[in-house]
């Protein structure tokens, strides 16, 4: 079978032409719409379900809300793990499914769930579905600017009802969380002395409210040729209107609400705060990319979007990012492009050198980009984004191995042969069956990868995958195209630089074997301790599972003693903003800090905790690990009481989302005593603080459990 494939590629150039013009728009097809992320994805497969109970406490929201939800939520089929955080006014419950599992059928018998314990629930409690987001999907966060002052609440109108609505019609948006500034309304404030004078209670006056705010539909009327629709309308506009309701009626005199009280413009209680640089507070949202969108292209268009939006905002508003994926994701691409493209002109200059010849080093580099092709094609078809992992991890070297064995067969032949052709078809059918057994070989190395599971395979799984469509290009191509250019375009090689270091290289190797054969064990104690030396080195070197990927930007975590204040907790991040821009004015381009939690409570901090994003500049004068140990002895300098954690940005949200804490190494002391939990938890923490490498050690106490960070 190989013989008569390798005779009719040889013999038939349409047939292999064919071939590579099928594999060349492979290609284009991936290239055009291949999915491009910084790194890959190794969120596990979860929804987050979250519920709002202003006014409750972390205990009240634990029994009254968190465990009627977790007791609905507990016969999902395929769950396996879940995990809870109740705090103030908030309930966020995060289920893990197995691999596989849909993430609409997830998400839609999770919501049968919900609808079945709504009566459950207190009074205005509500739980909702998280949207359908990664930790990758944080992708693009701004502020808006205004050329004018405006007042918070002013801007934060804008953000909900202008900008987040816009941005929301963008393709692949899975939703805008709102950050900072104050939501308006309209407070009701009654007089107990008329409230009194009128025998009413709060009840009444309530419901009475609840009755004037409707809209009530009364069918229509015919005239002739004309209908006429019939409606009470009772829907308050402005404050007037809410002054104006009936709340009561006394005597036949009907009581309003501004005999008994006075409507003021007000805010919703804050759970969160947006501070930029030194400026102040600030208003701005979380723009969250739909899982298995590609990245690059949703912020193409987000931009796009934004940049239309500008042009009709109020106040001059400039809508700014501060931390923008794309900008990671185009320098990584960068980077994975020079260093791919320097390694095939290594892997093409050696080749020549070696083979002697500049057409069979160019025939064997030509495998490269062809087998590249076909590989982001079926990137594409399958999926599988491009990212630092599945194209950095690519080896050429492995790649051409079966084509160069196969040129080098046909170049040996060349001179015994008057026909090309003939000396092609000879070599590639002589060297076949070798060269297919090393090939096969080598793709069944990566075959036991494709069994891991949870994080360490979607982690690794798109890089094997990845080289395994690379390398089955490969395996193509030498039986197709590489056998057909061999014998139209390799000439006789003539005495060269090549036949002269294969020579050397020859003799050589004839020298050491007589030089082992002379001094038998010797060679057996070198090897010995060669292998003994690099298990040592393996066991004392440092060890990491993701490589540290330089995000361009830093990730401060502060955390003041519990119970601290939001304004308390603001001044801190405008403190720290100062110290840190005036101490390094040439290495952080600009500072935002996000106090609290957002409109959609994907990371539920609390108001004494901060995460202050510092953008880097282009070139810092200082490395990442050395300006991280100079920020850190800054602050803890400076601010003494108060933890700081340093990390990147999608470092953390990776950590936060997979474990639920922002740290490399997470103990949960799981317990019904909460007084019992938090004396262990100092144990553990006086342990943790002595052993060598531990450099930021936080201790947040959660209700029903005591995590140690």
């Amino acid at each position: 079978m190989w013989a008569t494939l390798l005779r009719l590629s040889v013999r038939s150039t349409p047939f292999s032409l064919t071939v590579v013009g099928a594999i060349v728009l492979i290609g284009i097809y991936g290239i055009t719409q291949i999915q491009i992320d910084a790194v890959p994805d190794i969120t596990n497969n979860q929804v987050q379900v979250f519920a709002y109970a202003p006014g409750y406490s972390a205990a009240e929201v634990e029994l009254l809300v968190t465990r009627p939800i977790e007791s609905a939520l507990a016969t999902v089929p395929h769950r396996i793990e879940w995990r809870s955080i109740s705090r103030m006014g908030l309930s966020l419950i995060t289920l893990v499914f197995a691999e596989g599992v849909s993430p609409y059928e997830s998400r839609s018998m999770i919501a049968e769930r919900l609808l079945s314990i709504q009566d459950q629930l207190p009074a205005g409690v509500r739980p909702e579905i998280g949207p359908m987001s990664t930790g990758l999907s944080e992708a693009y966060q701004y502020i808006l600017r205004p050329a004018v002052p405006v007042p918070l609440t002013d801007l934060r109108f804008i953000q909900d009802w202008i900008v987040r609505r816009a941005l929301l019609e963008t393709p692949g948006v899975a939703d805008v969380s709102s950050f900072g500034g104050y939501v308006r309304r309209w407070d009701i404030l009654l007089w107990p002395e008329a409230l009194m004078r009128y025998q009413l209670s709060l009840s009444e006056v309530e419901r009475a409210l609840r009755n004037s705010n409707q809209l009530i539909g009364g069918g229509y009327l015919e005239r002739g040729p004309s209908t006429f629709s019939l409606r009470a309308e009772g829907t308050w506009k402005k404050p007037s209107d809410i002054l104006s309701a009936v709340v009561a009626e006394r005597h036949g005199r009907p009581i309003r609400l501004s005999d008994i009280g006075e409507v003021r413009e007000g805010h919703l209680p804050r759970y969160g705060a947006l501070v930029e640089d030194t400026v102040g507070e600030a208003v701005g949202g979380i723009v969250l990319i739909r899982k298995g969108e590609n990245t690059a292209k949703v912020i193409q268009h987000l931009q796009e979007r934004i940049a239309a939006l500008e042009t009709r905002l109020p106040h001059g508003i400039r809508i700014e990012p501060f931390l923008n994926r794309e900008r990671l994701i185009h320098r990584i691409v960068r980077t994975v492009v020079t260093n791919l493209s320097e390694a095939a002109l290594i892997v093409i200059a050696l080749l020549t050198c070696i083979l002697g010849s500049w057409r069979a080093g160019l025939l064997v580099g030509s495998v490269i980009p062809l087998s590249m092709c076909f590989a982001l094609g079926l990137m594409s078809l399958t999926g599988i984004s491009a990212n630092l992992m599945s194209l950095g991890a690519i080896d050429f070297g492995l790649i051409v191995d079966g084509t160069v064995i196969l040129v080098e067969a046909v170049i040996v032949r060349l001179p015994h042969f008057s026909d090309r052709l003939q000396a092609a078809e000879e070599g590639s059918i002589h060297i076949r069956q070798a060269s297919l057994f090393g090939e096969l070989v080598v793709l069944s190395v990566y075959l036991p990868l494709l069994l891991l599971s949870g994080v360490e395979g979607r982690m690794f799984r798109p890089m094997v995958i990845t080289m395994m469509f690379a390398l089955t290009a490969a395996l193509l191509l030498s039986l197709t195209f590489v056998p057909w250019a061999s014998g139209r375009f390799l000439r006789s090689p003539t005495a060269s630089f090549s036949e002269k270091l294969g020579s050397l290289l020859l003799r050589g190797g004839r020298e050491v074997f007589r030089w082992t054969l002379r001094h038998k064990f010797l060679p057996g104690i070198v090897w010995f301790a060669l292998v003994g030396t690099g298990i040592m080195l393996f066991f004392i070197s440092e060890t990491l599972f993701l490589p540290e990927l330089d995000e361009g930007a830093l990730a401060v975590e502060t955390r003041l003693p519990l119970g601290s204040s939001l304004p308390q907790t603001i001044r801190y991040a405008e403190e720290v903003h100062r110290l840190v821009l005036r101490q390094f004015p040439h290495v952080f381009s600009g500072a935002v800090a996000k106090i609290g939690t957002s409109e959609i409570p994907m990371d539920p901090m609390f108001v004494e905790s901060a995460d202050l994003i510092l953008t880097l500049n282009e070139s810092p004068p200082i490395s990442r690990p050395e300006l991280s140990d100079s920020l850190k002895k800054l602050l803890h300098s400076h601010f003494p009481g108060i933890f700081f954690g340093i990390q990147q940005p999608i470092q953390m949200r990776f950590n936060e989302l997979l474990a639920g804490a922002r740290t490399d190494i997470l103990i949960r002391i799981i317990g019904p005593d909460l007084d019992t939990l938090g004396y262990w938890g100092e144990k553990a923490a006086q342990i943790c603080r002595e052993v060598p490498g531990v450099a930021d050690l936080a201790q947040p106490l959660f209700f029903g459990n005591q995590q140690l960070i």
